[in-house]
C-alpha cells in the first residue's frame, strides 16, 4: 500500500547540511537494515511518497511504458513493478560475485532490448569479470541473452558499468579503474587501453569517448543539448559532477577535483584527449550517485535544474544549470568557485534529506520522479501536492486524494464534469465518450489515453502530459492547452479553434485535416508535425519550431510565422495570403504552388 509521507514545512525543520554531512557511510556493507531517517524537503509544493518497499539492496530502475524493472545488487534478482505493485518473484536471477561494489550494476532498455551489467567471479581462481549482456524483453520475459563486452580481471570495487542512449544511436558504457589498474587509461605513461577508467561504445568499434575516470554511479545525457554528464567518486578528497565532451580526460589518477595548472601540463598525452576542470566538486567526498535532467511537465519550474544524489548521506541535491546548461548558477558567494569546500556553511543546494543511500534518480512516464534507496530497500516519488476533489470513478471505485492513480481505467461514458484531477495519472485509461466538461486537468498524466468523442468543452489542460494520447476528432474549441506536451498525438480532425496552445509540445503529432483556426501557437514545438490540409487561418504561429513540418495544402490565410523556424518543411499547394513571415528562417522550405 502506498504511504504518503508529508513533508514538513517549516522551513526551520529542514535539516543543516553540516548536520548530516559529517554522518558518512564508508560503504555498503554499513547500510545493511537501514531505515531512513524522515524525509524532509525544501520545496512545499511536493509530496515524498513511498511507492515500494521490501526490495533487497536496490540499485537502480528502468521503465518500460508503465513497469519498472529494478536491480537487487547483491541477490542478482531482477525484480518487476506493474501496476505500482512489485511482484514477487523476479523475472530474472544471474549468478553475481557481491563483495563490496560487485553484484548486479547496471541497466538500460531501448526498445526491446534490456542490456545488463554485473560481476562475476571464477570458481578456479576467483578473479572478477565485469559482464555486459543484452536479452529480448516482451514485457514478461527476459530472454536470449547474448555476451556484448566482458572485462576481466577486476577488483572488488570501481566497477561502475552504467549505460546511456545517446542520440547517436549509439549505447555508451562507463567503466572504472577496477581498483587496480594503473595505465595509460589512468593517465600513467605505461600500459596499453584495456577498457578501464574509460566511457565506450558498447556495440560499435570507436575511439573511447572519455578516459580518466576513477568510479562513477552518475552517467546521463542533458535531453536539451545532448550533451553527456557523469559524476565521479574521489578518494580521500573530490567528487565530481563532469560535463563530458568527446575525447574528454577527467584526470584520474593524476588529478581529482580542480586541478592546478602544474598537473595540466604533467597530463600524460594520449591520443589528443582533452583535461577539463569539473562542473562542481565536494572536497569532503559525499558518495555522489545519480544525476537527472529534469524535463515533466509536473516539475517544470525544476527544468533548468539537474537533480543529484548521495550515497552517504542519502541527501537529494538540486543545481541550477546556467543559460548554455554547461555548468550551474550559484547565490551563495562560498560556491563560486564550483567546490563544496569542508568549512563551507550552506544548504543552497539541497532539496531533500533522510533517504537512506540514494543510488538512482529517475523521471517516469507518468511525469514524476523516482528516487531508490538503498538501505532501506524502497523507492520513492516525488509529486506535485495540488489537491483534488473526492469522486467516484466508474470500474475504478477511489477515493481522489491528492495526485490519483487512474493509470488504465475504464473510464469510458462517465460523467466526470466540474471533477478537479489536476495532476492525476490517467495513462492508458479509456475515456471514450466520457463527459470532461470544466474538468480541470492542469499537470495530469494522459500519455496514450484514448480520448475519441470525449466531451472536454471547458477543461483545463494546461500543463498536461499527452504523449501519444488519441484525440482524433476531439473537439477541443477554445480549450486551455498551454504548456502540455503532446509528443506523438494523434489530433487528425479534431477541433482546436481559438484554443491556447503556446509553449505547447507537438512533436511528431498527427494534426492532419484539424481546425486550428485563431489558435495560439506561439512559441510550440511543431517539429516534424503532420499538419496536411489543416486549417490554421489566423493562427499565431510566431517564434514557433517548425523543422520538418507537413503543411501541405493548409489554410494559412493571415496566419502570424513571424521568427518562426521553418526548416525543410513542406507548404505545398498551401494557402498563404496575408501571412506573416516577417523575422523566420526557412532554410530549404518548399513553397510549391502555394498562394
Amino acid at each position: 500500500m502506498k504511504i504518503l509521507i508529508i513533508i514538513l514545512l517549516i522551513f526551520t525543520s529542514f535539516i543543516p547540511f553540516q548536520t548530516i554531512y559529517g554522518q558518512e557511510i564508508s560503504n555498503y556493507e554499513n547500510l545493511s537494515n537501514t531505515e531512513s531517517a524522515e524525509i524532509t524537503i525544501r520545496d512545499q509544493s511536493i509530496y515524498v511518497e513511498e511507492f515500494v518497499s521490501g526490495l533487497d539492496w536496490p540499485v537502480m530502475i528502468a521503465f518500460s511504458g508503465n513497469d519498472i524493472l529494478v536491480l537487487e545488487k547483491n541477490s542478482g534478482n531482477i525484480r518487476l513493478i506493474k501496476n505500482g505493485e512489485l511482484q514477487n518473484e523476479p523475472i530474472l536471477k544471474v549468478d553475481v560475485s557481491v563483495s563490496l561494489e560487485e553484484g548486479l550494476l547496471g541497466i538500460l532498455i531501448k526498445n526491446s532490448t534490456v542490456y545488463l551489467h554485473f560481476t562475476t567471479r571464477n570458481a578456479e581462481d576467483y578473479t572478477i569479470s565485469n559482464l555486459f549482456y543484452k536479452y529480448t524483453w516482451d514485457g514478461k520475459k527476459l530472454t536470449d541473452p547474448k555476451l556484448v563486452k566482458e572485462i576481466h580481471g577486476g577488483g572488488v570495487e570501481h566497477n561502475s558499468g552504467l549505460m546511456i542512449s545517446h542520440p547517436n544511436g549509439n549505447v555508451y558504457a562507463i567503466m572504472g579503474d577496477l581498483g587496480n589498474r594503473k595505465g595509460i587509461l589512468q593517465n600513467y605513461n605505461q600500459g596499453e587501453p584495456d577498457d578501464t577508467s574509460v566511457i565506450f561504445s558498447l556495440e560499435t568499434v570507436e575511439p573511447y569517448f572519455a578516459i580518466g575516470i576513477r568510479n562513477s554511479f552518475g552517467f546521463t545525457v542533458d535531453p536539451v543539448t545532448s550533451f553527456v554528464w557523469d559524476t565521479e567518486n574521489g578518494p580521500e578528497v573530490f567528487d565530481e559532477i563532469n560535463l563530458v565532451a568527446p575525447k574528454f580526460n577527467s584526470g584520474w589518477a593524476s588529478i581529482q577535483g580542480p586541478a592546478t595548472q602544474t598537473q595540466i601540463e604533467n597530463l600524460p598525452s594520449f591520443n589528443d584527449y582533452t583535461y577539463s576542470d569539473p562542473e562542481f566538486s565536494w572536497e569532503n567526498p559525499i558518495g555522489i550517485t545519480s544525476i537527472l535532467f529534469v524535463q515533466s511537465n509536473l516539475f517544470q519550474e525544476y527544468h533548468d535544474s539537474v537533480l543529484v544524489g548521495d550515497f552517504h548521506n542519502g541527501i537529494l541535491y538540486e543545481f541550477k544549470l546556467n543559460q548554455n546548461r554547461t555548468g550551474f548558477d550559484f547565490d551563495d558567494q562560498s560556491l563560486q568557485d564550483l567546490v563544496l569546500n569542508k568549512n563551507d556553511l550552506t544548504d543552497e543546494l539541497i532539496l531533500a534529506t533522510g533517504f537512506a543511500g540514494i543510488t538512482d534518480i529517475k523521471e517516469g512516464p507518468d511525469g514524476l520522479i523516482y528516487i531508490v534507496s538503498i538501505g532501506d530497500g524502497k523507492i520513492y516519488r516525488l509529486i506535485p501536492s495540488e489537491k483534488i476533489s473526492s469522486a467516484y470513478i466508474k470500474n475504478c471505485a477511489v477515493e481522489l486524494k491528492p495526485r490519483v492513480n487512474l493509470s488504465e481505467c475504464d473510464l469510458s461514458d462517465s460523467d466526470l464534469q466540474n471533477a478537479d484531477l489536476s495532476f492525476s495519472n490517467l495513462s492508458f485509461s479509456n475515456l471514450e465518450n466520457a463527459n470532461l466538461s470544466n474538468v480541470n486537468l492542469h499537470g495530469a498524466t494522459l500519455s496514450s489515453a484514448n480520448l475519441v468523442n470525449t466531451y472536454l468543452n471547458g477543461a483545463d489542460m494546461s500543463n498536461a502530459e499527452m504523449a501519444s494520447v488519441i484525440l482524433k476528432g476531439v473537439n477541443l474549441e477554445n480549450i486551455n492547452l498551454k504548456n502540455a506536451n503532446l509528443k506523438s498525438a494523434n489530433l487528425e480532425n479534431a477541433i482546436l479553434a481559438n484554443a491556447d496552445l503556446s509553449n505547447t509540445n507537438l512533436e511528431n503529432a498527427n494534426i492532419k485535416n484539424g481546425d486550428l483556426s485563431n489558435a495560439n501557437l506561439s512559441n510550440a514545438n511543431l517539429k516534424n508535425t503532420n499538419l496536411d490540409n489543416a486549417m490554421l487561418a489566423n493562427a499565431d504561429l510566431s517564434n514557433t519550431n517548425m523543422v520538418h513540418t507537413e503543411l501541405n495544402r493548409a489554410n494559412l490565410v493571415n496566419a502570424d510565422l513571424r521568427n518562426a523556424k521553418v526548416w525543410k518543411s513542406n507548404f505545398d499547394h498551401a494557402y498563404m495570403e496575408g501571412s506573416n513571415f516577417g523575422g523566420a528562417d526557412v532554410y530549404a522550405t518548399k513553397f510549391i504552388k502555394s498562394n
